[in-house]
């Protein structure tokens, strides 16, 4: 029998029900490291910019039952999942310039209108990122799809001038 699965399924509802499975059957899975790291390879795998993930398993089959899934899941049926399109932006943001601006002034204490060394905005970014891997880690949030979303915001943005 293939597989088959509501059409109202997302990629983004499965891969949450397959984060819940590995976490509840692997302890490695609690490591929120390692899960991002692992999470990030069945994403890539999905998208088919890399192929490292291996999609037999019992937790891959009980995220697709636990969606509503029969059968035993594909590769071609997962990457079949809809990938939600992102939301818009509402229409009163402030431009891109404005907003990088406003972070670097919050972030390195600048004053408006001045510039930072490269090497020290780098670093800031890093941080920023590490602090924001903890505010997910405190609040039960999966960063990879969170970094994921806010890259199709990006795309967008930049695609429409946003």
């Amino acid at each position: 029998m293939p597989p088959t699965i509501p059409a109202t399924v997302t990629r983004t509802q499965w891969l949450r029900a397959y984060e819940a499975e590995l976490m509840a059957r692997y302890d490695w899975a609690l490591n929120p490291t390692r899960l991002a790291t692992f999470l990030q390879s069945v994403t890539q795998t999905l998208t088919g910019e890399a192929t490292t993930w291996n999609h037999d398993g019992v937790a891959v089959t009980a995220a697709w039952r636990a969606c509503g899934g029969k059968g035993t899941p594909t590769l071609k049926a997962l990457r079949a999942l809809p990938v939600p399109p992102p939301e818009r932006a509402p229409i009163d943001v402030v431009s891109n310039a404005e907003r990088v601006q406003d972070l670097l002034q919050r972030l390195l204490g600048l004053a408006p209108g001045s510039s930072a060394d490269p090497d020290v905005v780098r670093l800031s970014v890093v941080d920023t990122c590490a602090t924001l891997r903890h505010v997910c880690d405190a609040y039960g949030l999966a960063f990879h799809e969170l970094d994921r979303e806010g890259y199709q915001h990006y795309l967008y943005e930049r695609k429409h001038g946003a």
